[in-house]
């Protein structure tokens, strides 16, 4: 599971790779100035590669929301390591998408998703955006 935080503390978006198991769990650190690079790209992406329909779109990003509530109060926190480098590429049969997100620590972690997983991912990281803090008056 992929699950974006706003971390106060850090100041940054906090990704956290399985929350369910703490010994395999990776916390990658996002600073505002990758996330605001890193959403649009991915957009533009699902744009390129999918061509989703507006509508079909909107309605998985409706029914994720309401599905998966924030988990803010109930994730222990770990040490963070800082994302460096964040690789997209289809799978081998082009039904997929590859996400391959690198830490600064050398770190790895793969997400394979379809399409709509990552239009929902991407809502996720939009949720998790500190609007106010970071001057940010419309989603990016």
């Amino acid at each position: 599971t992929l699950t974006p935080l706003y971390d106060e503390v850090e100041d940054r978006i906090r990704l956290i790779v399985n929350y369910k198991s703490f010994a395999d769990r990776i916390d990658y650190m996002i600073t505002r100035n990758m996330i605001l690079k890193l959403v649009p790209q991915m957009q533009d992406y699902l744009d390129i590669h999918f061509h989703l329909d507006a509508d079909k779109r909107d309605q998985a990003l409706l029914n994720d929301y309401a599905k998966n509530p924030q988990h803010s109060e109930t994730i222990a926190k770990k040490s963070g390591v800082l994302l460096v480098k964040v690789d997209i590429k289809l799978t081998n049969n082009h039904k997929n998408i590859a996400i391959i997100f690198y830490g600064d620590d050398g770190t790895t972690a793969i997400a394979v998703m379809d399409s709509i997983c990552l239009q929902n991912f991407v809502k996720s990281l939009h949720n998790a955006l500190p609007r106010f803090q970071w001057g940010i008056d419309t989603l990016i």
